[in-house]
């Protein structure tokens, strides 16, 4: 055990990734199948504890303990999905990639939040390509004349090209150039590479 990075939950910890990790961790873990849910609990603190150490021992100390675990866990975490849902949403649908940043680092932060917002609603495909290439766009913040250039040069509204578009355009020299002199850039000026 003592080279296993256990996975800690606590009232802070995102209660999906702390599963997923779970799942991870009992792939690689050293620690017996008897013993992985005592193993968890004592690396939990605050409201998943307080529920956790009231479960009953000789139960949670068997192979399937951690099932037993995460069951009892989901009771817990159940009415805090919807609100969860909602920020995911709030998140992705807010986010607008500030002025300093790269757009490599926008389309990686772009992505991480869809993908967050599709795994915490758990239906699959949440918006059509052409729709998540046209919130790419939109939430790159950029001037209408750099969002009708963008326009002008895809073939085909589709996230992949959107994509590759704005990087093409607007990648790594752009936002350096940007943030340092933003002031001295006319409304005319296009920082291609």
């Amino acid at each position: 055990m003592g080279r296993d990075k256990v996975p800690t939950l606590n009232d802070t910890t995102n209660y999906e990734d702390w599963k997923r990790r779970v799942d991870w961790w009992q792939k690689a873990t050293s620690v017996n199948a008897e013993a992985r849910a005592a193993t968890l609990i004592m690396n939990m603190s605050g409201k998943p504890e307080e529920v956790a150490i009231q479960l009953d021992e000789t139960k949670l100390s068997v192979d399937g303990g951690v099932a037993l675990l995460i069951k009892e866990l989901n009771k817990l975490y159940e009415k805090d999905k919807t609100q969860s849902i909602f920020t995911a949403i709030d998140e992705f649908i807010s986010y607008r990639r500030p002025k300093d940043v790269s757009m490599e680092e926008y389309v990686r932060e772009f992505n991480q939040k869809h993908k967050n917002l599709v795994r915490r609603r758990n239906k699959g495909v949440l918006f059509e390509d052409g729709i998540l290439a046209y919130f790419l766009l939109h939430h790159a913040n950029l001037s209408e004349t750099q969002k009708t250039l963008i326009r002008a040069t895809v073939t085909e509204l589709s996230y992949d090209k959107v994509e590759d578009q704005l990087k093409r355009a607007y990648g790594e020299e752009y936002s350096r150039s940007s943030s340092s002199s933003s002031s001295s850039c006319s409304s005319n000026t296009y920082p291609l590479r």
